[in-house]
């Protein structure tokens, strides 16, 4: 897993660390906010780390620094204990998967993959060899003397991949490799990415702002905000847990309602939010007293809609559907209630209620659901 790393721990306990980033910073000529500022991070080696974050946040930054590309201003980056800040990049043994794919087109597609080790003086034997496996692995063996131009855009990402590879990495390092491939390619080449690096146990750090690319392929997720950052923790603890409202708004759609608690015990809260009442949440945050302003996090697939009065729900609200979008598997309803809106997700078919668009209904979610956020 990835967790911060301030401090570097004592050799006898971070046995599993295989990249470690300690401080790092980036101040680009000219500009008074860092666009890396003062980042830590460790990761074990085989392990998937996202860099996750909106356009701007630092995440590319971050990578170019790992892979040497770019100078650091401040901070180490480390591979298995050995400082690598200052050595150049083809000196660092990294592979790199870049959004274009930079292949070259004047070349075949044995060609690009064997680049890398023709430039580490591979025997041509040996450089064979390993070119002959990559392509296998990425299911391209029978495309060796195929152009790049004439491969479609999932089999240049291949290519692209394989070359990485070739030169079994000290680490492998993705700058938004899926981002130029169509929904239903993205989605496969996620599932075969991780299949192939999780065999290979190449450590891995890839940069991305798609939630669900993120969620689906990293062992770990580091949320970045500003060049910094933000949480950083396994997708499941980032989706169900987020640190922050920035978070819980950024990774996943969220039901975020602000307003003041009136009530507080060990177990549960109040929070009065406007248009909606008294807001029962579970899982107070330390120091959860009554006049604390706090945002209660419900995800939409939490919350439950039906026209009648629901029986037994600790909790529930009118309101009347302002908008209904069909998407296949679910059916997203807006619920307005006053001046506020809820989203709430329904499975579609499945003998469940199909609601139009106008109709008066109640939403209500179990209190311990909802999470309360700072």
């Amino acid at each position: 897993m990835v967790s911060p790393a301030p401090q570097p721990p004592s050799a006898a306990t971070d046995h599993a660390t295989h990249l470690r980033l300690s401080h790092l910073s980036k101040i680009y000529p000219k500009q008074s906010v860092p666009a890396v500022d003062d980042v830590s991070l460790s990761l074990e080696k085989g392990k998937i780390l996202a860099l996750l974050g909106p356009s701007g946040c630092g995440k590319t930054t971050m990578l170019r620094m790992i892979a040497g590309l770019i100078d650091a201003t401040s901070g180490r980056v480390e591979v298995d204990g050995a400082d690598l800040t200052h050595v150049p990049v083809h000196k660092r043994g990294m592979g790199m998967v870049f959004q274009s794919y930079a292949l070259f087109p004047h070349l075949d597609v044995s060609r690009n993959v064997a680049f890398g080790l023709e430039m580490r003086s591979i025997s041509a034997t040996e450089r064979d060899r390993r070119v002959r496996e990559a392509l296998e692995m990425v299911q391209l063996g029978h495309l060796g003397q195929r152009r790049v131009k004439e491969l479609s855009g999932g089999q240049q990402q291949r290519v692209a991949l394989a070359r990485a590879l070739v030169i079994e990495p000290a680490a492998l390092l993705l700058d938004e490799p899926l981002s130029n491939l169509d929904a239903k390619l993205r989605d496969s080449m996620r599932t075969e990415i991780r299949s192939i690096v999780h065999r290979l146990g190449v450590t891995t750090v890839f940069v991305t702002h798609d939630q669900d690319e993120a969620l689906s392929l990293a062992d770990t997720i580091a949320v970045m905000r500003d060049g910094q950052i933000e949480q950083v923790g396994p997708p499941e603890q980032i989706y169900e847990r987020p640190a922050s409202q920035f978070v819980a708004d950024f990774v996943g759609r969220a039901n975020l309602l602000t307003g003041t608690i009136v009530e507080a015990d060990s177990d549960t809260v109040s929070v009065e939010v406007s248009d909606l009442g008294a807001v029962p949440a579970a899982v107070p945050i330390d120091g959860a007293v009554p006049g604390t302003e706090v945002t209660v996090l419900i995800r939409p697939h939490q919350v439950t809609v039906a026209t009648d009065t629901p029986r037994g729900a600790p909790f529930h609200i009118k309101g009347h559907i302002s908008d209904r979008s069909y998407k296949g598997e679910l059916l997203t309803y807006t619920i307005r209630v006053g001046t506020r809106e809820i989203i709430a997700d329904s499975l579609a078919g499945m003998g469940g209620s199909d609601h139009a668009t106008g109709t008066d209904v109640f939403a209500s979610w179990d209190p311990l659901d909802s999470l309360i956020l700072p």
